[in-house]
């Protein structure tokens, strides 16, 4: 998975790990954003390491008061049981002593620090550049490095290169970063190719500093269940009995998730009159329940269903498995967290409609991938696809788009069919609807030969491979 050549240094026993969030709570997120769950995967999977090893989650201070219910103890007390990780928040670029001091105090105990950033094409990029001068003016450089974590692709629908402050955050990396990663080699490769100016000179990223480490996930978690948990699990959605095709969504509605194209297809099963079609279902995880009142248009579009909805066809929920990595023991108290967040979103109001009320679904600590015969996810834009990775784990069939890293994910005919989008959406969608129709049931195809695929996307793949990419950064 590397894309830069072998490190030179040597791992020291003795690692901290100091992982920066932004402004996201930690470890629930009430976005969903990817950043979070790959985090507590990295965090969570040191326990497989050699060594010593210590994890801090480091977000900045966080003012908005209706993000209250997801900090505090029960918050604390699950990133430390669950992910093995502390969490701190407070770091601001006014105020470096907070993580200088953390370095030091490292340092005095024998620990490298290793800075990882995940959310670098923001202002963390100039914070991350001005904590790399600090700690190089108190000498604490040659106990530390910087790295810089890359979620997101620069195709201009998550960020557009040729803007000024792009070109600020991406010559501030470049001077800032000991590393970079990138969660698939389309991100890496991108990011690469990009040089901007600044002071009269041109910067990039250097190649031989870039490395690739895709996104693992928890084995245990995303796994092919037999028809009997399947069955019961449905039922506890609430869904029709004896529906013979279950589609599950994970992830944002929203347009770079391709969440319009969603919404077409389910309007194709609301109006169908072919027999065939009738006992399609539809399960969608997505973090706007958490919202309500900001929602998407998509999402408030899924109302426009009420067909498939007082059939019990089509059930939005909020699936915690990610949360509590499966843990029925922290599932109260995610639920708790959670629903207090969403009740100061609008959750409650929304609940006295009819209609949204038999269209939720609740809580689920199963994953819907691992409950669904076929994974939809049309995006128009994906650095990895985390939810993709995980629909092929629970062996269900993945239909989506060759964009981003989707295509280093599906690289088996068993696991799915991508479609390539059509400037003429109805197009589009009719082959998504196809590829829906023409689908196999979960597990049902030979693994033989895919073990080397599926251990290489495991949480404990995705450390080892990320302990490498920090070492290859340390000789700077």
């Amino acid at each position: 998975m590397q894309s830069a050549s072998t490190p030179q240094v040597r791992m020291p026993q003795k690692m901290a790990y100091l992982h920066f969030g932004s402004r996201f709570p930690f470890p629930i997120n009430p976005i969903f954003f990817g950043q979070t769950f790959v985090m507590g995967n990295l965090t969570a999977a040191t326990r497989y390491a050699e060594g010593e090893r210590r994890n801090f989650v480091l977000l900045r201070e966080i003012n908005d008061p209706l993000s209250e219910p997801l900090l505090g103890a029960k918050a604390e007390a699950l990133a430390k049981a669950r992910f093995n990780t502390g969490v701190r928040i407070g770091y601001r670029i006014d105020a470096l002593e907070n993580v200088t001091g953390l370095v030091r105090g490292l340092a005095d105990s024998g620990y490298h620090s290793a800075l990882v950033f995940h959310f670098p094409v923001s202002t963390d990029t100039e914070y991350a550049y001005a904590l790399r001068k600090a700690l190089d003016a108190s000498g604490l450089m040659s106990h530390a490095s910087v790295h810089f974590y890359l979620h997101t692709n620069p195709d201009s629908h998550y960020h557009r290169p040729e803007t000024e402050a792009f070109a600020l955050f991406h010559a501030a990396m470049v001077r800032a970063a000991d590393s970079i990663i990138g969660v698939s080699q389309a991100v890496r490769d991108n990011f690469v190719k990009i040089r901007v100016q600044d002071g009269g000179m041109e910067l990039g990223l250097d190649p031989a500093r870039a490395f690739v480490v895709r996104n693992g996930i928890d084995p245990h978690i995303y796994v092919i269940k037999d028809e009997r948990e399947v069955s019961e699990a449905r039922k506890d959605l609430g869904f029709a009995e004896g529906l013979g095709k279950i589609v599950s969504f994970a992830g944002r509605m929203d347009r770079l998730k391709g969440s319009d194209y969603l919404v077409k297809v389910l309007e194709h099963y609301e109006n169908s009159t072919d027999p065939s079609e009738s006992d399609t279902g539809f399960v969608i995880a997505t973090s706007h329940l958490l919202n309500v009142e900001q929602a998407s248009k998509p999402f408030k579009g899924l109302l426009r269903m009420q067909r498939l909805i007082r059939e019990d066809r089509l059930k939005v929920v909020i699936d915690i498995s990610k949360y509590t990595r499966g843990d029925p023991r922290f599932r109260e108290n995610v639920e708790m967290m959670l629903f207090d967040f969403a009740l100061r979103h609008g959750l409650q109001g929304a609940m006295e409609d009819p209609l949204f009320a038999q269209m939720y679904g609740g809580t689920t600590n199963v994953p819907v991938q691992t409950i669904s015969d076929v994974y939809l996810h049309p995006s128009r834009s994906e650095a990895f696809g985390l939810a993709i990775l995980e629909a092929v784990f629970s062996g269900t069939y993945v239909v989506s788009t060759p964009v981003g890293g989707i295509p280093e994910i599906i690289t088996d005919a068993r696991f799915g069919t991508l479609v390539p989008i059509e400037s003429d959406k109805n197009t589009f969608v009719k082959k998504l609807i196809m590829a829906i129709c023409g689908s196999t049931k979960p597990g049902q195809y030979d693994r033989a030969g895919l073990e080397q695929y599926f251990e290489s996307y495991t949480d404990r793949s995705m450390f080892e491979q990320f302990e490498k990419a920090i070492c290859g950064g340390m000789d700077r």
